[in-house]
């Protein structure tokens, strides 16, 4: 089972894998899912080979819809401690959304996000390059090779380790929503290895990796807001010791006051882990620590807030992503929506 500890009540998931159990500090209140992005639209984004860099849009893009990758905008803000932060002021880029930040061996720090306009191309992943911890970027596309057909990668989650990127994203291959893993030694180039997730007759997407002492950790959402009966916030919790293949160990939800959060990611922090999680509306983004990467406790107040008044955000701030830098400061990549 997993622990998560929320200011101080304590509740315990157990689980079985085939029905899993939902806790009883569940609101009954419906609550609005989080927006997932559509189905990749763009069927040359599978066995692609261009190496090619783009502009990134600004602006809001061309679409009928008021939520999705086109109303949505990643920015940026540093921490020297993870705990508190400031915002940049500036925008990466608009049209896209779910940021996930790995740094390389030399420390060139990689940014892949799921984008609406992508330079020539349109509703798919994309790599933004930075050579100064954040400060500008370089946009990229990126190549896939040997996924399955109708395979579409949407919300990468990329790790680099040990001179290799691993990365895992979201498809709807004709079926429920399931994790793919690929690898690559370029930060661009990844080739096809297998699925790395998927639980029997339900969805799975958006996922979080991250890896422990004793092993690779998977979150993932289960009630993707495109058809599924999982519960409002609901998350798979996975385990794996080859970081390919994963496990299904139980449910987990992150409650605060009945509002429910939504897996970021986790980092690596003296005497154990830190989670960044989001919640929905203006409840802005905070922190769950853990000294083993599976038992939580809710940590005191907000990482990050919403300032409508900023000219930047709109309506949330969510999706973090977290990574420390060479210099030993913090970057946060999160999105929100671009201001009408």
């Amino acid at each position: 089972f997993i622990v998560i500890t929320m200011l101080s009540l304590t509740i315990a998931y157990y689980y079985t894998i085939d029905t899993p159990v939902v806790p009883t500090t569940i609101s009954d209140t419906v609550v609005n899912q989080p927006i997932t992005q559509p189905v990749n639209t763009d069927q040359n984004q599978t066995n692609t080979t261009s190496n090619d860099s783009f502009t990134a849009p600004t602006g809001a893009g061309d679409h009928a819809g008021t939520e999705g990758p086109w109303a949505r905008r990643i920015l940026g803000a540093y921490s020297d401690d993870g705990l508190t932060w400031t915002k940049t002021g500036e925008v990466i880029t608009d049209q896209a959304d779910v940021p996930s930040l790995a740094v390389d061996a030399s420390g060139v720090l990689y940014m892949y996000y799921y984008g609406w306009t992508v330079g020539s191309k349109q509703n798919v992943p994309a790599v933004a390059v930075s050579t100064d911890d954040g400060a500008t970027w370089s946009f990229h596309y990126l190549s896939f090779t040997g996924f399955p057909s109708r395979g579409d990668v949407s919300d990468p989650d990329v790790i680099f380790d040990a001179g290799i990127f691993r990365m895992y994203g979201t498809t709807r291959d004709g079926g429920n929503a399931h994790i793919l893993y690929g690898t690559g030694t370029e930060y661009n180039d990844f080739t096809y290895q297998g699925v790395a997730f998927e639980p029997t007759g339900a969805d799975a997407g958006v996922a979080s990796v991250y890896q422990t002492t004793t092993g690779w950790h998977l979150l993932s959402l289960a009630s993707l807001g495109v058809g599924g009966n999982a519960p409002a916030g609901q998350h798979w919790y996975a385990t794996s010791k080859d970081g390919a293949t994963f496990t299904q160990q139980s449910t987990v939800f992150f409650n605060v006051d009945q509002t429910q959060y939504f897996n970021g990611n986790v980092i690596t922090v003296e005497g154990g882990y830190r989670m960044y999680l989001f919640g929905e509306g203006a409840n802005g983004i905070r922190s769950w620590f853990s000294t083993d990467g599976s038992n939580w406790t809710l940590e005191a107040g907000q990482r990050l807030a919403l300032e409508p008044d900023n000219g930047l955000e709109q309506g949330y701030v969510g999706d973090p992503d977290v990574i420390q830098l060479p210099s030993g400061q913090y970057f946060m990549a999160y999105a929100t929506l671009i201001p009408n």
